[in-house]
């Protein structure tokens, strides 16, 4: 299985959970560098989206007992340097200035510097994760990192020190991640519940129930918060959490855990492997195109070429219509 294919100018980022790691040239496919985890232990899983920079592509990796954070020469897959966490590191790391902030699986969070990988401070107050597996990512507010912990709990961290600034729990485990736009963020639980936070404060602002089971990284996009919930619903929702605008119903399951907008439309696929466009304003469909196997990833390049990674281990760049000749494909 691919995780989130990651475009930078001509190169898609890529990890497996097969334990390998990819630079391939997103004009034609080939590698140009892949690092194989086994290497360094047991073949460890990439699921999180990873972090490129001028230099380095920083990543995390999960695994029993330990896995790894790595940060990657950008051009030629050298190991600039990796660290350890028991169980690793599941969820999306992020970039704070000169650092990256990452949660571990089993719930610490650490900051390390970007050059040389040292740890600039560590939080291991939150409960930690009881499954081991699927912890939800993080995400930065400004100067706030924001945690998800089992149990309900939301840490909202200061980014330079990690000092917890604020904590609120509520009441149910959260099963999405966080979900930051201006002064606000969401996060769903397991309840069903989606809730709106005041990013400065941690004061919840409003709750919308869902009927179902919220999961993946809602998207925050003109007027739309895009939210997937079981059974099958991918939704456009009010970011007030007054109403829901427009809803689409999948009748084998929506997979891909994060969607993608793009020029007012969003791309979300599902388990038989159909990657679907929609519009923001209103929910009509304007093309889709059918691949092998349950989408996960998806990302697009500045000429349009959207990249599809999937649950069998097979990434495709697929060409998009002309915004004038909407195609729904078989």
């Amino acid at each position: 299985m691919f995780a989130a294919p990651a475009v930078a100018g001509d190169v898609v980022f890529i990890g497996s959970c097969g334990g390998s790691f990819y630079a391939l040239d997103r004009h034609t496919g080939k590698p140009l560098w892949s690092y194989d985890t086994h290497r360094d232990g047991p073949p460890a899983n990439f699921h999180g989206d990873p972090v490129v920079t001028d230099q380095l592509v920083v990543v995390g990796t999960d695994t029993e007992p330990e896995g790894l954070l790595y940060a990657f020469d950008r051009q030629t897959g050298e190991v600039r340097w990796k660290r350890p966490a028991p169980s690793g590191f599941f969820a999306t790391v992020l970039r704070h200035g000169q650092n990256i902030l990452a949660l571990t699986t089993l719930g610490d969070a650490i900051s390390y510097a970007i050059e040389d990988g040292r740890t600039a401070w560590t939080f291991d107050k939150a409960p930690h994760n009881p499954h081991g597996t699927n912890t939800p990512s993080p995400a930065l507010a400004g100067d706030r990192f924001i945690l998800p912990s089992p149990g309900g709990q939301l840490f909202a961290l200061d980014a330079s020190s990690g000092r917890v600034v604020w904590q609120r729990d509520l009441a149910a485990e959260i099963h999405t991640s966080v979900t930051v736009t201006g002064e606000v963020l969401y996060v769903g639980d397991r309840s069903g519940r989606v809730h709106k936070l005041n990013a400065a404060s941690g004061a919840v602002e409003a709750t919308l129930e869902t009927g179902g089971t919220p999961f993946g990284t809602m998207v925050a996009a003109e007027g739309c918060l895009l939210a997937q919930w079981t059974p099958g619903i991918f939704a456009c929702i009010d970011p007030a959490l007054t109403d829901v605008r427009w809803r689409k119903t999948a009748t084998d399951n929506w997979s891909s855990f994060k969607s993608l907008v793009w020029n007012g439309t969003v791309f979300t696929g599902t388990e038989s492997g159909r990657v679907s466009q929609f519009r923001l304003l209103d929910g009509a469909e304007l093309w889709s195109q059918s691949v092998k196997g349950p989408i996960k990833g998806l990302a697009i390049a500045s000429d349009g070429t959207l990249y599809v990674g999937t649950q069998f281990g097979m990434i495709y760049a697929l060409s998009l219509p002309s915004p004038e000749a909407p195609h729904a494909g078989p």
